[in-house]
């Protein structure tokens, strides 16, 4: 080995290739000029890719590049040594340098020939033009989306800082979006720690609902907003951000405002009624009374039929306006939501019912186990009004028979529980359920059977106070079955 490589640097046994040349110095500086830029471009060429690398670390299969490199080294090495001969015949060391870089070059060969797949799977100019473009239209149909939108909308970055917005977002901070971008998210609300905390909570938990804040304008006008936000997520599946979007409820509030001035009406209207207006029925049912009393013997039968008239009329006004309000507390209630065994409210009511009406047969089915989430005070009127209605329209059965119970369904994934009040009463037209619930609208004559015509108006609002809804099933002469259901279960 140590001989190999004495002999390779000994170039004094060879002859220079310029002897080859007769050191014609035109043709060997020629040679040499030639070779010296062939072995500099190769040379230049690895510092070239070397700077690309380094300029785009997102380019994958960098040990390509590193192949590549070395290979164009060693083709500039054998120019170099092309130069060297021309004056020192070092033939060894050139015949090295040559093998080497045909290893390289066998090497950059077949690792190319094996990526020819790899690469041939890549787009072509065209089509990454075409995919830039479809990236372009996507882009501009998804910004059109959130410029539609009224609300304002806006992405946090996981550091909560602004990564877009919309021009809602601008109209109402008053900011532009070049202001907005990059800034703190929390900057324009009045309260920014719970800003930062709403936003802190999306981000932990996935989402946020209703997030009461208030938006600060640039102007110093202030603006309540509900925020309902959600993270988004990267390609690796991790939570890149927050999306926001913020609702205006400065017209709920005056509604509410309102709403809270019309209850207070209602309130004092509600008050005169149990007040002023009973007052005078209580007179002319007591002096209709003491008239009868004091002067029946001088009264023929039809004065005492048409006194009976007044008196009749004048409780029934009484009831209606004890309906009413009875329809007006349960609109302004509070509800009080608790856990609920509808099967002993029912079971309440039907034995206060039957210890009213003994003498009837009355056949009363509770379902055990009748479960719910709501207003006790609420749903046992609602349980009052129907199960009363069954009593009533049963009147005419030798033997009534009345059901309180619950169904189960599953819809969409999703238990649904629906309860329903049935009896084998007169029934009535289906073709006008779509009244059902409206106040003073009654499905059978007042003569047939007595009322009001508020009772089921009543557990309507009832039912929707719960968030739920009010159906029937009825055939005439067959019976009904009155349906509701309650909150999410509707």
């Amino acid at each position: 080995m140590g001989d190999w490589f004495t002999t390779s640097l000994n170039a004094l046994q060879w002859m220079p290739h310029g002897y080859c040349l007769q050191w014609q110095s035109g043709l060997v500086a020629t040679l040499v000029v030639a070779d010296g830029v062939t072995a500099a471009s190769y040379f230049s060429i690895p510092f070239t890719l070397w700077f690309f690398a380094r300029k785009r670390p997102d380019v994958s299969h960098r040990w390509l590049l590193v192949l590549f490199g070395l290979f164009v080294m060693a083709c500039g090495t054998t120019h170099v040594f092309d130069v060297i001969n021309v004056w020192r015949a070092s033939y060894v060391a050139d015949a090295g340098a040559r093998v080497l870089t045909a290893l390289l070059s066998l090497t950059t060969a077949i690792v190319l020939w094996r990526s020819m797949p790899m690469a041939l799977k890549a787009p072509s100019a065209r089509q990454l033009e075409a995919s830039n473009q479809k990236l372009r239209e996507s882009y501009q149909y998804a910004r059109s989306l959130i410029e539609a939108s009224l609300d304002p909308l806006v992405t946090i970055g996981a550091d909560g800082r602004i990564l877009d917005v919309n021009e809602a977002t601008e109209q109402a901070t008053g900011c532009g979006r070049e202001r907005l971008i990059g800034s703190d998210f929390s900057d324009y609300f009045t309260e920014p720690q719970r800003a930062r905390a709403g936003y802190q909570e999306a981000y932990a938990n996935g989402r946020v609902i209703d997030f009461p804040l208030a938006i600060r304008h640039a102007s110093g006008a202030v603006t309540p907003v509900l925020y309902n936000a959600s993270v988004y997520r990267d390609e690796a599946g991790r939570v890149a951000g927050v999306f926001a979007a913020a609702r205006d409820i400065s017209g709920l509030q005056r509604a509410e405002e309102r709403l809270e001035l019309a209850n207070r009406e209602l309130e004092a209207f509600s008050y005169s009624v149990a007040h002023d207006l009973r007052a005078p029925l209580r007179g002319i049912d007591g002096w209709s009374l003491a008239l009868m009393e004091d002067y029946r013997e001088q009264l023929d039968a039809t004065a005492q039929g048409y006194i009976d008239l007044v008196r009749a009329e004048t409780q029934r006004m009484g009831g209606l306006i004890d309906d009413l309000l009875l329809l007006s507390r349960v609109t302004r209630q509070e509800l009080r939501y608790e856990s609920l065994d509808l099967s002993e409210l029912a079971r309440t009511v039907a034995d206060r019912l039957l210890q009213a009406q003994p003498s009837r047969q009355i056949e009363c089915t509770i379902q055990v186990g009748v479960l719910a989430e709501g207003d006790a005070r609420l749903l046992e009127i609602a349980l009052t009004n129907l199960l009363e209605n069954a009593f009533k329209f049963t009147r005419p059965r030798p033997v009534a028979r009345i059901a309180f119970g619950c169904e189960e369904t599953r819809q969409a994934g999703a238990l649904r529980r629906v309860y329903f009040v049935r009896d084998n009463g007169v029934g009535f037209d289906m073709a006008h359920a779509d009244k059902l619930g409206d106040p003073f609208h009654r499905l059978h004559k007042a003569s047939e059977f007595p009322g009001t015509g508020i009772g089921l108006a009543t557990v309507q609002r009832i039912v929707r106070r719960h968030r739920g809804r009010l159906w029937a099933e009825a055939v005439p002469d067959r019976g009904a079955t009155l349906y509701f259901t309650l909150g999410a279960e509707a």
